[in-house]
């Protein structure tokens, strides 16, 4: 390759670059223990890529971050393209009833041009599994894992589930075009 083409390949590169404002979640406080609860930090984190004009990145380093609920939802969204990078794990909590009744662990709703790549959702279930195949009437339902609902469009890549606490990964609802690679 020319060095000319080099070089306007760098210019490209770097011109996009500028144009995306790039949100990290530890800036917002998660931290990657896998103990401390990281909901509020990936919320604010949303929020601020919500509020951008431009294409925004939420950054998620290599760790465990422990998320509680979390609904983002793009309802106010200035920005028409949130790319949410995982390079870690994002863990449920692992005593089922603190979210088991909830109808969802993790939601995107009402949010236009979000892509999610990389990372593994850990539904720690096997507790949730345990109680259920017990016969004991008062284990809770547990969770869908992962919902995108009235989202358009949406790219989901490279996702790894794992000891989900219900069977259901997904629930898509209407208004939802996707491409989802890999999962």
């Amino acid at each position: 390759m020319s060095p000319l083409a080099i070089f306007f390949l760098f210019l490209i590169h770097s011109s996009l670059a500028a144009n995306t404002n790039i949100y990290n979640v530890q800036n917002y406080g998660a931290k990657s223990d896998g103990k401390t609860d990281s909901s509020k930090a990936f919320l604010s984190a949303w929020a601020e890529a919500c509020a951008s004009n431009t294409p925004a990145t939420i950054n998620v380093p290599s760790g465990k971050y422990l998320i509680h609920n979390a609904n983002f939802n793009g309802q106010t969204c200035k920005s028409k393209a949130i790319t949410i990078q995982i390079d870690g794990t994002l863990l449920a909590p692992s005593d089922y009833n603190v979210i088991g009744n909830d109808e969802n662990w993790i939601k995107f709703e009402k949010v236009n041009g979000v892509s999610i790549y990389g990372g593994t959702f850990d539904g720690q279930g096997a507790g949730l599994w345990a109680c259920q195949n017990s016969n004991n009437k008062n284990c809770p339902d547990g969770t869908t894992q992962l919902i995108p609902k009235t989202c358009i469009p949406t790219t989901l890549s490279f996702l790894f589930y794992v000891k989900q606490a219900q069977l259901s990964l997904f629930n898509f609802t209407l208004n939802f075009d996707a491409r989802i690679d890999f999962l």
